[in-house]
């Protein structure tokens, strides 16, 4: 059961990146040393409103409840990293950064 489940996951993951990946524009990349006033800085591949269809078909069901601005596909910033796709900054992250929630957008243009 319990490698059924990883597969599982880990599918999902591929999926949801293969799809970002061939549906996100991508922006010139941007480097800061920006910080968050909550939650932590990351640099994610899509990011839109919890009940957007585009974001909920990338995930399913696993947002029932959530509201919100929702991050997929999201690394850390850490120090002087450039994020070549939009930096946000999140409070919790499911499946280790896969999905972000909590987030508000970062201004680059500071």
């Amino acid at each position: 059961m319990h490698s059924k489940l990883s597969l599982a996951i880990i599918s999902a993951a591929m999926l949801i990146a293969v799809r970002a990946a061939a549906t996100t524009p991508r922006s010139p990349p941007s480097s800061f040393g920006g910080q968050c006033n909550t939650g932590s800085l990351r640099c994610c591949d899509t990011v839109g409103d919890a009940s957007d269809p585009g974001i909920v078909g990338l995930v399913g069901d696993l947002l029932d409840g959530v509201s919100g601005l929702v991050g997929i596909g999201c690394s850390p910033v850490v120090g002087g990293d450039t994020c070549t796709n939009t930096p946000v900054c999140c409070e919790n992250d499911i499946f280790a950064g896969l999905i972000n929630i909590g987030c508000v957008a970062v201004n680059t243009n500071l």
